[in-house]
């Protein structure tokens, strides 16, 4: 899971978007509510992986990622992380039209 939090702020940054601007412009948090994952190979602590994330569904105040963990040509995890936005009183949320504008064309 940690590496899904890795990647999901990476393909984020990619995008031009990072958690600490949501937090500071917006006023708003990015929370995950659950997470799904199926692993299905193991891997070392030397091994390279690679991440793939994309955004699988978007609703009105939450969205999916899905995940991909790969070791050479080898799927060894698959998940999705579930995320809702939500207010300084962590209260579900409208997602920001600017972000949506970002996120939809890709997903």
């Amino acid at each position: 899971l940690v590496w899904f939090e890795v990647a999901r702020t990476e393909f984020l940054k990619s995008l031009g978007i990072s958690y600490r601007e949501i937090e500071e412009n917006e006023g708003l948090g990015l929370m995950v509510v659950e997470s799904r994952c199926k692993y299905r190979s193991p891997v070392t602590y030397d091994d390279t992986i690679t991440v793939e994330t994309w955004v699988s569904e978007v609703k009105r105040s939450s969205l999916a990622f899905d995940y991909k963990i790969t070791l050479k040509d080898t799927l060894v995890a698959e998940g999705r992380t579930y995320h809702v936005f939500v207010n300084k009183k962590r209260k579900p949320v409208k997602i920001p039209q600017g972000f949506l504008e970002i996120i939809q064309p890709i997903s």
